[in-house]
């Protein structure tokens, strides 16, 4: 463990993230140098301070930025330490936003835990697209449980519709017939449906249908695509750009 009498130098171990433009905020990167000072106690003693208000507390950003520096340098242990600080911190927030989706309790469990899951392998993650987690925590976590829970909330919506009717009385129309996404395509039949994403172009419509259909998260395609995130959000945008087009031309 780092400490005062360490030779190391902090700026050669903060070292710039590797997108350009993207920075950590000047107050993370104090926060991380003053920590990678302290004695092992006093870190420790950090990282249990939950009052923002109090000298010593750490920004989310600088834990995570913590744990990057340690694990490259081979102190997986006290990184490790660090992780269960962050899921303490992110319960509240994430109870908050689960309770606008229409889940169980259980289902509400299951995807608390993995988003927990997801988030502590992401925080070890070297990769350039995980180092938002260092610039805005918050926006990355909420993304990720968005994610997440649209995927919980399609698979329960499917089991309510396979207990359903075979078709609505009104329309005739079938439930697999429908993509359940209410950003995606209105209902529709297959046939027109296979129409509509023949207009995407491969790689928009292989984003898409893991999207929409498969319930695939964002960072799940990126993984599978082996593109960043930011480029699989520009698929599924232009992709529903050219399917509005479509609708419209109807």
């Amino acid at each position: 463990m780092f400490g005062p009498t360490s030779q190391l130098n902090t700026d050669s171990l903060l070292l710039p993230l590797q997108v350009e433009g993207r920075t950590r905020e000047p107050e993370v990167e104090a926060q991380i140098r003053a920590m990678l000072r302290c004695a092992p106690a006093e870190f420790r003693f950090r990282l249990c301070l939950e009052d923002r208000d109090c000298i010593g507390w750490a920004q989310p950003e600088t834990l995570v930025g913590l744990i990057r520096i340690l694990h490259r340098c081979g102190e997986d242990e006290t990184a490790w330490d660090i992780v269960p600080v962050l899921i303490k911190r992110s319960a509240g927030f994430l109870h908050k936003k689960l309770n606008v989706w229409r889940l169980s309790p259980q289902q509400k469990e299951e995807c608390l835990q993995e988003i927990q899951h997801q988030m502590a392998l992401e925080l070890f993650n070297a990769k350039p697209g995980a180092e938002f987690w260092e610039v805005r925590f918050w926006m990355c976590l909420e993304r990720r449980l968005t994610d997440i829970a649209r995927r919980h909330q399609a698979r329960a919506d499917r089991e309510v519709s396979a207990d359903a009717p075979a078709g609505d009385e009104e329309t005739g129309e079938a439930p697999l017939a429908r993509i359940e996404d209410t950003k995606s395509l209105p209902p529709q039949t297959r046939v027109e449906i296979q129409e509509a994403l023949a207009l995407l172009k491969v790689d928009e419509r292989a984003a898409f249908a893991l999207y929409h259909i498969e319930q695939w998260s964002q960072p799940e395609i990126a993984r599978h695509l082996n593109v960043t995130d930011r480029t699989v959000r520009n698929l599924l945008q232009r992709a529903e750009q050219r399917l509005a087009q479509w609708r419209n031309a109807m």
